[in-house]
């Protein structure tokens, strides 16, 4: 018999587990959905979920697109097959089968296949009035970018920020805060602050492959209001060709963009340091309130030390813009680099890694900064080669 490569062998073994893990369902359950003015509970098996919304969410015979959305995340990232008692809107089973077809297709790690039985209904009628445009803005890089495109190039409205995302829900300190800072950017943006509040990513889901889809549920909550939505890109086309597959990119867009809500990706055309420019180049005091920490959560501003805001400080070294307002006095960039960690996990979360770097390094000018770097893309490189199969 012969004996398989150390990369291919671990490759094979790791999707078989995952195959064996996922053949069947863990279990089976029935949904409920109750739409009460503005909040939507979601009850399947022992478990549920909310979605509240800032005015009133419109019901039909048909389940609201949100809540099949939301269950859609919990049958993927919890192997669940669910039950609808009540069709779903034809713009709905769209969504699922595209969404159904591109996890499959592209092995994206974590999930079980999509398994949500239902009935499809009538389609809604879609209001006449509908004309607003809305945006999700977090008040991080990429959608502080986008919104920049949105209002330029497409006539954006609006910007809806999700509680219950980086922060447990909308009562917590650091949201807040968080809250404070996205208001500000919207008002320079001219674009008037929505925020829909739910709890379903603390019921548990696969947050890397799924946070497009938990805003997509929550922009359909505010589905007769639309005509148009988007989703800032993490990565620019080529980047997210490397990256792939990874819960953010336009290609999935695509797959939860409908004939009842469009949504559009935006800033797909740039890189993270080209967007820091952009924001720059735009409005020097948006940078002030950007938020792209993830560590602590206590208040909604940056850490400075962790790896989000260590790479959105060597960009802004990249462009020679000032840190001093968007981070708090920390440790030298330089002493910090070499802290950075090779991750363990997947080879995609090593390409994301890749990614990151590598943008960093094509606008840092030499010196010691991009040499650290250098020795870290280095270190990332030899590490994704050692988990792909041999050829």
């Amino acid at each position: 018999m012969p004996i398989l490569p150390l990369g291919l062998k671990r490759l094979y073994n790791k999707r078989l587990r995952e195959h064996a893990r996922t053949a069947t369902p863990r279990e089976t359950v029935r949904a409920s959905v109750e739409v009460r003015g503005a909040e939507l509970t979601v009850r399947f098996g022992n478990r549920g979920f909310f979605l509240r919304a800032p005015a009133p969410i419109e019901t039909a015979e048909t389940i609201p697109d949100s809540a099949v959305l939301g269950l859609a995340i919990q049958s993927m990232s919890h192997n669940i097959e669910i039950h609808l008692d009540q069709p779903v809107t034809p713009a709905a089973a769209g969504i699922l089968d595209r969404l159904g077809y591109a996890n499959h297709l592209w092995m994206m790690p974590g999930n079980a296949p999509l398994r949500l039985r239902h009935e499809v209904g009538a389609p809604a009628p879609l209001p006449a009035t509908r004309q607003d445009k809305i945006l999700c803005l977090s008040g991080g890089v990429d959608s502080t970018q986008a919104g920049i495109e949105a209002i330029t190039d497409h006539g954006y409205t609006h910007g809806l920020l999700v509680a219950g995302a980086d922060y447990a829900g909308a009562s917590e300190p650091g949201f807040v805060d968080l809250k404070a800072r996205v208001t500000r950017i919207a008002d320079r943006l001219g674009l008037d602050l929505l925020v829909v509040e739910t709890d379903l990513r603390q019921q548990g889901m696969n947050w890397n492959m799924l946070h497009s889809v938990n805003l997509a549920m929550c922009l359909n909550a505010l589905q007769p209001r639309l005509a148009e939505a988007a989703i800032a890109m993490d990565n620019s086309l080529t980047q997210q060709l490397t990256r792939h597959p990874w819960g953010n990119c336009s290609e999935l867009v695509a797959a939860l963009s409908s004939e009842a809500l469009p949504i559009r990706p935006l800033g797909e055309r740039v890189t993270r340091v080209q967007k820091v420019g952009a924001i720059a180049a735009h409005d020097p005091a948006l940078l002030d309130d950007l938020s792209v920490c993830y560590r602590d959560t206590s208040t909604g501003g940056n850490c400075g030390r962790c790896e989000k805001c260590i790479r959105t400080r060597l960009a802004m070294v990249c462009l020679g813009l000032d840190q001093s307002a968007s981070f708090p006095a920390t440790e030298p960039l330089e002493d910090l680099v070499p802290t950075l960690k090779v991750s363990r996990r997947s080879a995609q979360a090593l390409r994301g890694q890749l990614v990151v770097t590598n943008d960093l390094l094509r606008h840092m000018p030499p010196g010691p900064l991009h040499d650290r770097l250098a020795d870290f893309e280095r270190r990332v490189l030899e590490r994704l080669l050692a988990k792909l199969p041999a050829r």
